[in-house]
């Protein structure tokens, strides 16, 4: 790849982070990089997310269950388990939020969700964003914040093949599951949050 393939392509998924003074709910998207939910338990235990939802079913390279490796991990930073949820079904994007939102609906209730930090790889932020956005109410907000693992920065995520061949496949991803109907068109705010784009005049 050439130096202005890859900028091309990182600065068409990356979205910088924005982080509320506090949100009602943290969403983790499953991964192998699992150790990212941390990020998620540091703003727990400093006050600034009040419920963090984990996701993803059963992953061959970690040998486990997404959901419940990083619910391991959020009780050993002290996170209380009454304040994790975990969804632990899902094989993809859509199935995390689709099998989530039953489980929130009776937990907390979709009204109750106003702001909610999405967290996951960096790469994957975009179409995240776009999945979580489908469901809820055109109210709520969305906030980013992106996870690097070792193999995945900004700077060198087009150096390991595995990667690459993920990061080049989100671009299209995007484009194919939003001619679906898998995915909402959302618009970013000046403050650095995102909502759903009720008027679809302005996508992500």
């Amino acid at each position: 790849m050439t130096p202005n393939e890859i900028a091309h392509i990182t600065s068409k998924l990356y979205i910088c982070d924005h982080l509320p003074p506090k949100a009602d709910l943290g969403i983790w998207h499953g991964s192998s990089y699992v150790e990212g939910v941390a990020v998620l338990g540091n703003l727990y235990n400093e006050g600034k997310v009040s419920y963090i939802l984990v996701t993803g079913g059963n992953n061959p390279n970690l040998g486990d269950i997404e959901a419940i490796r990083a619910r391991a991990i959020l009780l050993e930073m002290g996170v209380p388990c009454e304040r994790i949820i975990h969804e632990c079904n899902s094989s993809n994007t859509r199935e995390n939020i689709d099998f989530s939102m039953r489980i929130l609906k009776v937990r907390l209730g979709l009204k109750s969700l106003t702001s909610i930090i999405v967290c996951t790889i960096w790469w994957h932020m975009r179409r995240a964003i776009m999945t979580n956005a489908l469901p809820l109410l055109p109210s709520t907000r969305f906030c980013p914040l992106n996870v690097f693992s070792p193999k995945s920065s900004l700077e060198n995520w087009h150096i390991n093949p595995d990667v690459r061949g993920k990061v080049v496949a989100e671009i299209d991803k995007i484009e194919k599951y939003m001619a679906k109907g898998d995915l909402a068109p959302v618009v970013r705010y000046p403050s650095g949050y995102f909502m759903r784009d009720v008027d679809s005049a302005i996508s992500a």
